[in-house]
């Protein structure tokens, strides 16, 4: 065989057969002499190995290996010499030499953005090696969480599969959760070549809290993980750190993930029929909202509305008037129906075509019980709608959420006085829109007082079910 000095251990199998390893490889012919029968009309195959060494591989170079092989005999009956080839070597095929990877991603499967309770343990984020060309095995991790949402996190627990193989709670000095470990094991997770293993991060988390007198809260964190630093070995022992362990040298990151002392759930409660007749109170709109983790609060909710004039082919003016809302069955009274601009339409001046947003605002807050679902009921009036041969006017109704966190924005507060409220950072702050909000009843003295609210509401983003379904509706 010819090879070069890059190998060691050289050893050739042919049939059943095996000759003796050559710890040394010279860099040209290696050969051995054996004595092996090959009956006639038949073959063998002769397979070569060799341990590699790492100066195989230049970064500079493209390094490849031919193996070539010549086999010499004689023949049984004739002992005539014979070779084959009978002049030069057989080639094998061409090995092309590289370096090993190991690289980091989020997992496909990793949780979405979310809301969920304090006091239990979530899985925050699937991260995804993989391992391309050599055995690789992970022995450190470190991941991050958002400034400041550490104080709802007791520890980082980290899982392949279901068994545990590290946990740590947060160092405070370095921002991190250092993950080497667990009950005296080292982090030893091995990812054979070629192939990609998922780790899971679990995070066990407090029960969270607000206190509107000092200002502080660890309710609403967003605890999204990501990679931040992570320690892997080669085949060979040779140990790498990376701080950008995620493709095109970025740091992988979970999904957002908003902790609360209790979460809200919106069901669309769909209502039989499709049309109404002028003048006549109609149940337009109906929803459920369930808790969990404990009880939570609803001071307003804004729902959007539209209007299709022209079904029967006339410029009518319509109207829906005299809204009331109906909770399990029984009317709210403390409660302030209005336009977008804090006028009235509890009565007979009502939502007009102008008008696209009902405002529902609870005189003090409704509360819905751990574990309990409430049935919220919405009632209206329709005036002025027209109807031909042609087709009828209608409108159409929906509960929408918010599209993103508000933030700091933690304090109910209506800045404008106009009876509409928002979210503020600060109990006196200057308002900002939402379409619902709500509160987790976080704080130590929770309050819905103007200028004086505690800090513990929030707007409905990533509230489960929202949107809303719309409901449409048709003059008969």
């Amino acid at each position: 065989l010819y090879v070069t000095i890059d190998l060691s251990n050289l050893y050739v199998e042919y049939g059943d057969k095996t000759t003796t390893v050559k710890a040394t490889v010279v860099d040209g012919d290696n050969s051995w002499s054996i004595n092996y029968q090959l009956p006639a009309g038949e073959s063998i195959d002769l397979i070569v190995y060799a341990d590699v060494a790492s100066s195989a591989y230049s970064s500079s170079t493209t390094d490849t290996i031919t193996v070539r092989a010549k086999v010499s005999g004689t023949t049984a009956d004739s002992a005539t010499t014979v070779t084959e080839p009978s002049s030069g070597y057989r080639s094998g095929q061409t090995i092309t030499f590289g370096t090993g990877t190991f690289t980091a991603d989020i997992s496909g499967d990793t949780p979405v953005a979310q809301i969920v309770t304090g006091g239990q343990t979530i899985t925050a984020a699937k991260f995804k090696f993989t391992a391309s060309y050599d055995d690789f095995t992970i022995k450190e991790m470190r991941v991050k969480v958002p400034s400041g949402s550490s104080s709802i996190i007791k520890q980082a627990i980290l899982k392949d599969g279901d068994e545990i193989v590290a946990t740590a709670s947060y160092d405070s000095v370095n921002g991190y959760f250092h993950l080497t470990g667990v009950d005296g094991r080292e982090l030893n997770v091995e990812i054979p070549a070629n192939t990609t293993k998922v780790l899971t991060v679990d995070l066990e988390l407090d029960t969270p809290t607000s206190d509107p007198a000092k200002g502080t809260s660890t309710s609403q964190k967003n605890v999204a993980v990501t990679l931040d630093w992570i320690k892997y070995a080669t085949s060979q022992g040779v140990e790498t750190t990376d701080d950008t362990p995620g493709p095109n040298n970025t740091e992988p990151a979970g999904n957002a993930i908003y902790v609360y002392k209790a979460i809200p759930t919106f069901t669309y409660s769909s209502l039989s029929g499709s049309t109404f007749i002028n003048g006549t109170e109609t149940d337009i709109y109906q929803f459920t909202v369930s808790a969990e983790g404990g009880s939570i609060s609803i001071k307003q909710l804004k729902l959007s509305v539209s209007w299709d004039d022209g079904g029967d082919g006339d410029d009518d003016t319509l109207e829906l008037e005299s809204f009331k809302i109906f909770k399990d069955g029984t009317q709210v009274t403390a409660v302030s129906i209005t336009d977008a601009s804090g006028n009235s339409v509890a009565s007979t001046s009502g939502l007009t075509e102008s008008d696209s947003t009902l405002v529902i605002t609870f005189t003090n807050e409704s509360v819905v019980g751990e574990g309990q679902t409430a049935t919220y009921l919405i009632k209206a009036t329709p005036q002025g709608f027209g109807k031909s041969t042609t087709g009828s006017d209608g409108f159409s109704i929906r509960l929408p959420g918010d599209t993103s966190h508000n933030g700091t924005s933690v304090y109910l507060r209506d800045s404008n006085s106009d009876g509409i409220y928002g979210l503020a950072t600060s109990a006196t702050g200057s308002e900002t829109a939402a379409n619902v909000i709500w509160s987790d009843n976080s704080a130590l003295g929770h309050s819905t007082t103007n200028g004086s609210a505690s800090n513990d509401w929030a707007n409905s983003y990533l509230v489960k079910n929202l949107d809303l379904s719309s409901k449409g509706w048709v003059r008969q």
